[in-house]
């Protein structure tokens, strides 16, 4: 019978310390879960506003760019063509590099 109250207390306490064990695991989970929730005062409209508002700036950005002429490409184009037909001279282009930078400079 000794035998039987001894088994029966081991059983006892590994019952206690299992619920124990599970009871801190439920605490750490849900804890972590809080912390991974935390409300930081973004809700999904002020998001999207905030969005809307960078999307406009951004617009307003692009919209701001100078504007590239034809005569601009054409000269761009110009050095370029230059510089492929005289590998290791580029000297050779310094009339379409001045062209060039003449039309940018009247931007």
């Amino acid at each position: 019978m000794t035998n039987n109250r001894v088994v029966g207390k081991e059983s006892y306490k590994l019952k206690q310390l299992e619920k124990d064990a599970l009871e801190n695991l439920n605490k750490s989970l849900n804890k972590s879960q809080n912390d991974d929730v935390k409300d930081d005062g973004k809700s999904v409209s002020k998001v999207n506003e905030q969005l809307n508002e960078i999307t406009k700036k951004l617009e307003a950005i692009n919209n701001t760019k100078p504007q590239i002429s034809d005569d601009l490409k054409n000269a761009k184009s110009n050095i370029l063509q230059c510089l492929k037909d005289n590998k290791g001279k580029p000297l050779n282009c310094w009339e379409e590099a001045e062209a060039f930078k003449k039309l940018v400079d009247k931007l």
